[in-house]
C-alpha cells in the first residue's frame, strides 16, 4: 500500500463502528484509509448472506452494516457471482472453510446513514471505507476451559480444527 498507517495507540471502544468511522472523518478529519472488519453469523438456506434478517435478527455484525450502507448491494452481488462459478460453492462455504476460510475485500463500501441517535439521516456527505468479510467455520465452537498451575484459568477452544481455522 502506498500510505502506511502506524498506531500511535490503541484504543477500545463500545461504540458502534460506523458510528467510529463517521467521527474519523467528520471530527478528526482523517484522510487515510479505513477498513472495518466485518462477521457473518449467519446464512440464508441456500448460502447467502442474510441481510434481511428472515425475521429473526441479521447474521452480521455490526448489524446496522446492511442499513446504514451499500452493503447490501455487495452482499447480493457475491452470492450471484458465486453460484456463477464453476465449483458451485456459496459464499457459506468460502467463507466457513474449515480449511481454507476466504477473507473477503469489499471495497468502497458507502455509508449512507447517520447514526440513530439522529434518526439514520441521510449523509451530506456519504464515506467510503473498505469491509473486510470474515466467519467462523462453525457458528457455536466449543469451548473448554484451562487451568495453570501459577496463572488464573483461561478459555480456549474446545476442538483445535477451530483454532487452526482461525489461525489459516
Amino acid at each position: 500500500l502506498p500510505f502506511a498507517f502506524r498506531a500511535k495507540r490503541i484504543q477500545i471502544s463500545e461504540a458502534n463502528p460506523l458510528d467510529i468511522i463517521l467521527e474519523l472523518r467528520r471530527k478528526a478529519g482523517f484522510k487515510g484509509p479505513i477498513v472495518l472488519v466485518a462477521e457473518v453469523s449467519k446464512f440464508s438456506a441456500d448460502g447467502d448472506i442474510d441481510v434481511d434478517g428472515g425475521g429473526s435478527g441479521l447474521g452480521i455484525f455490526p448489524e446496522d452494516l446492511p442499513g446504514r450502507t451499500n452493503f447490501a448491494h455487495f452482499a447480493k452481488h457475491l452470492c450471484t457471482e458465486a453460484r456463477r462459478c464453476k465449483f458451485e460453492a456459496t459464499v457459506q462455504d468460502h467463507l466457513t472453510s474449515a480449511s481454507n476460510p476466504y477473507l473477503i475485500r469489499l471495497v468502497r463500501v458507502t455509508l449512507l446513514r447517520g447514526p440513530p441517535e439522529e434518526g439514520y439521516p441521510f449523509l451530506e456527505e456519504p464515506v467510503q471505507f473498505t469491509v473486510l468479510l470474515t466467519a467462523n467455520s462453525v457458528a457455536r465452537p466449543q469451548v473448554k476451559s484451562i487451568k495453570f498451575r501459577r496463572r488464573p484459568p483461561m478459555e480456549w477452544y474446545g476442538d483445535s480444527a477451530d483454532n487452526n481455522s482461525l489461525i489459516e
